[in-house]
């Protein structure tokens, strides 16, 4: 199971770093009052108003509403639908990308509207516009959340995971 997590925490990593390292153009100096957006990693309120992609078995993005998104049913007639929320307590920042401003880190909980619960790791920048999600990979179901502590650095998340005791 280790080595599960430290796959998907390094995919993580490497997609983001491919996201984010590509040539960039030199952006014109804004003048200091011109600054409106707080620097620094998306604060846990805009996470859980921020928009969410690469999620397992949805067609496309979803928009988080207070932590929380709801689907309409895949079968006409389904009791319920697909689920997505951020999982409570859980965010970690850092600079992973090396641009001098954190990142945050989350944990998405997922339900296709049966029994199951696919968890996935995201993480968040801070973009004009608003939070911006650059990388989401999947940790897989039935496998606990990782604890609410870890550390994150250039390229790469270090996540605890906790075992759930049935």
């Amino acid at each position: 199971m280790k080595s599960t997590w430290s796959a998907s925490i390094a995919a993580c990593g490497a997609a983001l770093l491919v996201a984010t390292c590509q040539p960039r153009a030199e952006a014109p100096k804004a003048a200091p009052q011109a600054l409106s957006a707080p620097l620094g990693a998306p604060t846990l309120e805009e996470l859980k108003n921020a928009t969410y992609a690469g999620l397992e078995d949805l067609a496309g993005p979803v928009s988080l509403k207070d932590g929380r998104w709801e689907g309409e049913p895949f079968e006409p007639g389904a009791a319920s639908g697909p689920s997505v929320v951020l999982a409570p307590g859980f965010r970690l920042t850092g600079d992973l990308d090396g641009d001098g401003t954190e990142e945050a880190v989350v944990v998405l909980a997922q339900s296709s509207g049966g029994s199951g619960t696919f968890n996935s790791l995201a993480v968040v920048k801070r973009a004009a516009e608003g939070p911006r999600n650059v990388a989401t990979t999947p940790l897989g179901d039935r496998e606990g959340l990782p604890a609410p502590n870890g550390s994150c650095a250039r390229g790469t998340s270090t996540i605890r995971r906790q075992r759930s005791r049935r």
